[in-house]
């Protein structure tokens, strides 16, 4: 038996082959696989979240895998809470637990402490404390009332424009059939009156195909009206959201200006998180945060690291080979009954909440942020009737374009989260990490499989295992530090320098640099016209 039990971690973006390297380390080693997916956790939609078969999952036991009520809620303070008891309880029964999942911030979690509690832990025993909070619980919760009321308000008329445009829009297109109708109508009983028999047939079949085809553009026309129209509300509601995030954001400012000085206005989760901590705690959170950093064993990043003997291993792939790999895979779901699982689950669970919120909203919580929900939006949405139309079909492949193209960004941003979080840390303390290369498949066992092995083995203290595979260098990191920097001129904000830096340096700044100097000048040339001149005195 072993002397120590490690954590084991497989880090790598979606496509890559951690579940595949999980399980084998779990078969190998008698281990148990804890998922860190944050879509993973909820029932149904086996599919579209690609979650292990029955057949895989009966290799070595799962944790926190297709459990919740797709409508419940879910954090990373709720998987932290219920994975970090898994663990313990798996190195006491010497039983290895490997965690493997594209979620690296719930990772994060449980390698380090860097989580602020939740609002069930132990509150203050300071009453001037707990009375700072309940007033600012009052004033937030009034002042949210407002957001929600101008949000209300918003919806509300841009519900009743979009309508009376759209009835127009119908009003117009049904005139335009109307007379086509009867311009066809009154042509034909002109050539009843004058053909022949056996040329009325013929010409009455070339008149009711035109008809059809008039109908065929009508039904074309309402489409392209709905889609014009839905992405006007689409606009007006992006908006809208704009302004309630500068609200927020400038509430926070007032009352926790260093976490507000890192977070971009539209970061509307850990701006409501941060003024929630504020109105309950009567600190902020910036106040715990720094408390955590100074800790033994703290960093920028936050408190300490909590297993020191952990091994984690980063699958890798060059981009071009896991891009074709992400659309490939796409096209095996659509083979798999992908349409057919998204049609059923938005049936049973979203049909409804769709009719009190808002589209861009309705794909924020739960396992509704699942890739794949809002790509396919308009197509679920569609009367079932019109989904074998051209227009349905239509929908439907912009679809699984758009799905391509979100997992190929997705799959990038967990590459940047992973060298930003665990490669490029100065004074973080970070476990050992081993990079396995699974760019061929045909070579999975030499560059991925065998080298793990090679590295378990020897860490488990087992005879002949002697890895050759080295753990990755540190990297320093280069312009990752967050700041909040303003552009007045473009009116955007950008969270690290070195976005900061590049902006400042692009065409785009510069053009819009000079539009304004331009529109400076006319101003105060307008202004010199415009002054009149002052009399000379008289001589008389």
């Amino acid at each position: 038996m072993w002397n120590r039990v490690p954590l084991v971690v497989i880090l790598g973006p979606t496509g890559v082959g951690k579940s595949k390297l999980s399980l084998e380390l779990a078969k190998r080693f008698s281990g148990e696989i804890i998922s860190a997916d944050s879509m993973q956790v909820y029932k149904g939609l086996d599919v579209i979240t690609n979650k292990v078969t029955d057949e895989e999952r009966a290799v070595a036991p799962h944790h926190l895998l297709d459990f919740l009520d797709p409508l419940k809620k879910f954090t990373v303070v709720h998987f932290r809470n219920k994975a970090l008891p898994i663990i313990r309880d798996l190195q006491a029964e010497k039983k290895l637990p490997i965690v493997v999942g594209g979620t690296h911030y719930y990772i994060e979690s449980l390698l380090w402490d860097i989580l602020v509690e939740d609002e069930d832990a132990t509150p203050t025993d300071n009453k001037c404390d707990a009375v700072t909070a309940r007033a600012n619980i009052d004033e937030l919760k009034g002042w949210l009332d407002y957001v929600f009321d101008f949000k209300a308000q918003k919806m509300s008329a841009l519900t009743e424009n979009s309508k009376l445009e759209f009835e127009n829009k119908i009003t117009e297109i049904a005139k335009w059939s109307t007379v086509c109708i009867k311009d066809a109508t009154e042509s034909l009983k002109s050539i009843q009156q004058s053909a022949g028999d056996g040329s009325i047939e013929r010409l009455c079949d070339t008149i009711a195909g035109d008809i059809s085809r008039i109908r065929l553009d009508v039904r074309d026309l309402l489409g392209i009206v709905r889609s014009e129209l839905s992405l006007r509300v689409e606009g007006e509601m992006k908006s809208a959201q704009e302004e309630i995030n500068k609200k927020l954001h400038s509430k926070l400012e007032e009352v926790d200006p260093e976490t507000a000085g890192v977070l971009h206005h539209n970061s509307r989760r850990k701006i409501l998180r941060a003024l929630q901590i504020h109105a309950s705690k009567g600190v902020t959170q910036s106040q715990l945060v720094n408390v955590q950093r100074s800790k033994d064993g703290g960093s920028s990043h936050g408190g300490p690291l909590r297993f020191k003997d952990a091994i984690l291993f980063w699958i890798c792939c060059k981009e071009d080979v896991l891009d074709k790999r992400l659309d490939d895979r796409v096209d095996d779901m659509m083979k798999r009954g992908l349409v057919g699982e998204l049609l059923n689950f938005h049936k049973k669970y979203n049909e409804d909440r769709l009719k009190n919120t808002d589209s861009s909203a309705a794909y924020t919580l739960g396992i509704f942020q699942s890739i794949g929900f809002k790509e396919f939006h308009a197509y679920l949405t569609l009367p079932e009737e019109e989904r074998e139309t051209e227009l349905g079909q239509k929908l439907l492949n912009e679809g699984v374009i758009a799905l391509k193209a979100v997992t190929r960004r997705y799959a990038r941003k967990q590459i940047k989260w992973i060298k930003n979080r665990f490669i490029k840390t100065k004074d973080r303390e970070v476990p050992d990490i081993y990079s396995l290369d699974a760019t061929d498949l045909n070579e999975w066992d030499e560059n991925v499989l065998n080298p793990a092995l090679q590295v378990m083995g020897s860490c488990l203290e087992l005879e002949g295992y002697s890895p050759s595979l080295k753990p990755l260098p540190r990297e320093d990191p280069v312009g990752s530090a967050v700041q909040r920097n303003h552009c007045a001129v473009c009116d955007r904000i950008f969270m690290d320098t070195l976005q900061w830096s590049v902006h400042l340096k692009s065409n785009k700044h510069r053009r819009m640099l000079a539009k304004r100097k331009r529109q400076e000048s006319r101003e105060e040339a307008e202004e010199t016209t415009t002054k009149k001149p002052v009399g000379l005195p008289s001589d008389h």
